[in-house]
């Protein structure tokens, strides 16, 4: 153990929090976050999780720390390091459902198609009522999300197929549908419960809101190799539109304003790494790429569904979750 000097408290961000620290402070009110008590001393990687759902930044209490030396600095070996050992915890803290098959393909086939159809003018009111710069209520399209996850839930090979055939005219619903299709699939496959896979479901379809509002161009010039300058903007758009819905929970933006984030650092708009971006944030993420690698914007750039894996399993550890990238494999099968 270090020495400690008497009553210091020092400013770190989330990703630099260790075992055994303890948080006196937060960059926002704790009456704002589900901690019952000001004050925390962090004994897992869970505690570190659940304050990178609310934080970017902490006060760290030395004198009531056990793994904080005065001055010290965690060096980037050792921060790779820690990332690598706590990005599997997610494991335990969420994966704790199991859920069979319980009906035929050809029987759930036909309540999926009438989910996607719904969920497709439910989001054609949702962005042409913005448009008309009216104040639409998404109550009706947070009903055939539930309606979409218990779908999934019965049998997720019938919405997983009409993803692959269904063609529609309006391809950035359909990009948004697909995304949620996508996220609720591989949420029920890491065993996410249905309060969960609801909130990872209507992130994934929201966040597509601001992507309306670039220029075709912009979109179609997106690729993993290419991000033009203005693409970004999308998600500043998304933001303001979600917080003028008033949603009832903040689950919902927290997870969509970090989504972009990408585990080395390298993703936007605040460049956190690991653990600091929450973890259906994380997902959310992986199932993006993927999608926007076999249905991108500009269909000349799609590539194949296993090209696409490839290219996933290339990027292991780097932009995504080793371990939940191979999640996400078995569960898109």
């Amino acid at each position: 153990m270090g020495t400690y000097q008497h009553n210091e408290e020092r400013r770190l961000p989330v990703s630099q929090l260790r075992i055994g620290m303890y948080v006196s402070g937060l960059d926002r009110p704790w009456n704002e976050t589900d901690f019952p008590l000001q004050g925390l001393t962090i004994l897992s990687a869970a505690d570190i999780d659940r304050l990178a759902g609310y934080c970017e930044h902490v006060f760290i209490d030395v004198r009531k720390s056990v793994n904080y030396r005065h001055g010290q600095t965690p060096n980037a070996t050792e921060d790779k390091a820690s990332t690598e050992h706590k990005t599997d915890a997610w494991k335990k803290n969420y994966c704790v459902e199991t859920y069979p098959v319980t009906t035929s393909f050809n029987r759930e086939l036909n309540s999926a198609k009438y989910i996607i159809d719904g969920i497709a003018r439910e989001l054609h009111r949702l962005i042409g009522g913005i448009d008309r710069q009216r104040h639409p209520d998404p109550t009706t399209l947070n009903e055939r999300v539930t309606e979409l996850v218990e779908s999934v839930l019965r049998n997720p090979d019938a919405l997983a197929w009409l993803c692959r055939v269904k063609l529609l005219n309006y391809p950035l619903y359909l990009h948004a549908t697909r995304l949620a299709v996508w996220g609720c699939i591989v949420g029920r496959q890491l065993g996410l419960n249905r309060f969960a896979l609801r909130h990872l479901t209507m992130a994934l379809m929201m966040s597509s809101i601001g992507k309306s509002f670039l220029p075709e161009s912009t979109l179609e010039a997106y690729s993993w190799a290419n991000l033009p300058d203005e693409y970004p903007l999308h998600l500043n758009k998304t933001l303001f539109y979600l917080k003028s819905f008033k949603f009832s929970s903040n689950d919902t933006l927290d997870t969509v304003s970090k989504y972009c984030e990408r585990l080395d650092g390298s993703g936007y708009p605040s460049g956190l790494r690991g653990n600091a971006i929450p973890f259906l944030a994380r997902v959310a993420g992986l199932v993006e790429s993927f999608e926007l690698l076999i249905h991108p914007f500009n269909l000349k750039h799609a590539i194949a569904p296993a090209s696409a894996v490839i290219l996933l399993n290339k990027h292991k550890d780097q932009l995504f979750d080793g371990s939940l990238v191979e999640a996400f494999i078995r569960a898109i099968g």
